[in-house]
């Protein structure tokens, strides 16, 4: 801009059917603002859409083609135009006419004939206000979009760290694993890691220091550095995994913050849990009732240099039993506020001393408690796995009735629960299970009131398998016709057999239900099976515990 040039602030529309009032009113406020002007009202849209939107309009109210009432209103109802203020000039001195300007919208209501003073200062204070309230705007948009940026870059780091901490558990015989994480913030400094390295579960739990992304950001390098050095896990000797992840942690962090690790491993052949810490928190051992925390071995925190001092981390070794737990967290849980007072080891033990009734339902209990009670916000990330211990159920049964079957599918059901099924896998097993038994009955034993169906039932934690045995001649399973064929079922309808209509519906079902439908050489003896489907590490980004 030349120098000495003063610059304009705004742009000012005047709609007058008289050109003297459209000259006087641009003369008088042309120094200080763009004007752009017309003498037809009908005109103003067009000019509006081939021009930036003006900051402000000074409009007549008496002119022959569109009264500026009418004009106001349009400019008010269309989204564009809608927060342009309005200035009427009117000759007519009425207080209905200009009551009526204001209640349809205007500004200000400036009477002819009009003092140039009076004029510039009214336009003055409506402009300052229109282009502070644009800049508001412009500012605010700004950081929104700024927010947006953040949010997804946030989402984008939500997704990394997801992948960093293990998804999906491991599906074994004997054990079953739930595991959540619930950063205080859209990112967390908790990392955990549950992975399956031969006939061995590894177990990790960390928690860097703070919350948020510097937090998170230390989490990211503690994990890699934890997985470097996973070897040393599958060895059994977590005491030299923590001292290896020390001595890398002193040089990235250089003392200034510290981090925790808990480490365990399981062997999967013997139940044998070996484990180290480094000034984590000590798991629980959930036995028949009774809560035992894990005898501490000797540790420290992570990121400490302590080697003038001789020191070296401990590991320990306990034997789990059927139908133990091990319980897992991190130390927001024993600082959790409940009722103004801190839950500790004491609330963590009333809590976990109610369990029992399957890892699922115990977990569900878990969190309803906590939701209960507690106080919002999380003030630390929070990381919890359940780890349970139990042996492969295996139940024979002779049935004669369905009144007797119902009895033992309900039984069945409570185990599968127990054994960290899905309710909805649950009820597919079920009608599976009763279709298959309701063939045997019918068409193998002849509803013949003594003679039996044999069911042999195995259930653990990576699948269920039913054995279904009847005492007929068998027939070909792959004669049996498909329900699903509607040429003929019609052609059935048509020669009312209805018996033939329903002929191999069951067997369809335990396909389409079943992940395996297996028939002996005869067809008297069927097998069915349905893998588990693994549980997820239950990952939560906003606050998950809501005090009612």
């Amino acid at each position: 801009m030349p120098s000495g040039k003063k610059m304009k602030a705004g742009r000012i529309l005047i709609v007058d059917d008289q050109v003297t009032i459209i000259h006087v009113l641009s003369k008088l406020l042309t120094e200080d603002y763009h004007i752009i002007a017309t003498t037809k009202a009908t005109e103003t849209f067009n000019i509006v859409e081939k021009n930036e939107l003006p900051d402000l309009v000074i409009l007549d109210i008496n002119m022959p083609e569109i009264s500026g009432f009418e004009l106001c209103q349009q400019l008010k109802s269309n989204s564009l135009t809608k927060d342009i203020p309005i200035i009427f000039i009117s000759a007519c001195d009425s207080i209905d006419e200009e009551l009526k300007g204001f209640e349809i919208g205007a500004s200000d209501y400036i009477k002819k004939p009009f003092q140039p003073v009076i004029v510039k200062a009214r336009v003055r204070e409506i402009m300052e206000t229109q282009l502070a309230r644009k800049k508001l705007k412009e500012s605010n948009n700004l950081i929104q979009k700024e927010l947006a940026e953040k949010r997804e870059n946030l989402a984008k780091a939500q997704k990394i760290q997801q992948r960093l901490n293990k998804n999906y558990m491991p599906l074994l015989t004997e054990y079953a694993i739930k595991a959540w994480f619930l950063p205080s913030e859209e990112l967390g400094g908790d990392f955990l890691s549950i992975r399956k390295e031969e006939e061995y579960i590894i177990f990790i739990l960390g928690d860097c220091e703070g919350h948020g992304i510097e937090a998170s950001l230390d989490s990211v390098l503690a994990k890699s550095t934890c997985d470097h050095y996973i070897s040393l896990l599958k060895q059994c000797r977590p005491d030299k995994f923590l001292e290896e992840i020390n001595k890398e942690m002193i040089y990235y962090l250089r003392e200034e913050k510290f981090l925790t690790i808990f480490t365990g491993i399981l062997d999967t052949r013997n139940g044998e849990f070996t484990y180290a810490n480094g000034n984590g928190e000590m798991p629980c051992l959930i036995r028949k009732g009774e809560i035992t925390f894990l005898e501490n071995p000797k540790g420290m925190f992570i990121g400490y240099d302590a080697s003038n001092l001789g020191f070296k981390f401990k590991k320990k070794k306990i034997q789990l039993q059927d139908n133990d737990i091990l319980f897992f967290y991190s130390d927001a849980l024993r600082e959790l506020k409940i009722e103004g007072e801190c839950l500790g080891r004491e609330g963590i033990t009333d809590i976990l001393q109610k369990f029992g009734n399957g890892i699922d339902k115990d977990a569900d209990f878990f969190f309803q408690t906590l939701r209960k009670y507690s106080e919002l916000p999380l003030v630390d990330d929070l990381s919890i796995i359940f780890c349970q211990f139990s042996r492969p159920i295996i139940i024979e049964k002779k049935i004669k009735t369905l009144d007797d079957f119902n009895i033992f599918s309900t039984e069945i059901s409570d185990l599968l629960l127990k054994k960290s099924f899905h309710p909805d896998d649950i009820s597919s097993i079920l009608i599976s299970f009763l279709e298959m038994f309701v063939n045997a009955l019918e068409h193998g034993n002849k509803n013949l009131p003594d003679v039996p169906v044999e069911i042999k039932v195995s259930i653990d934690f990576e699948k269920i398998e039913i054995d279904i045995k009847d005492s007929g001649e068998g027939f070909d399973p792959e004669k049996i016709p498909n329900p699903t064929d509607i040429d003929r079922l019609l052609a059935e309808m048509d020669k009312n057999e209805i018996e033939k209509f329903t002929h191999g519906r069951g067997i369809w079902m335990a396909k389409r239900f079943m992940d395996n439908v297996q028939y002996n050489n005869i067809g008297n003896n069927v097998t069915i099976s349905k893998i588990r489907n693994p549980g997820e590490t239950q990952f939560s980004f906003s606050p998950f515990i809501k005090k009612k």
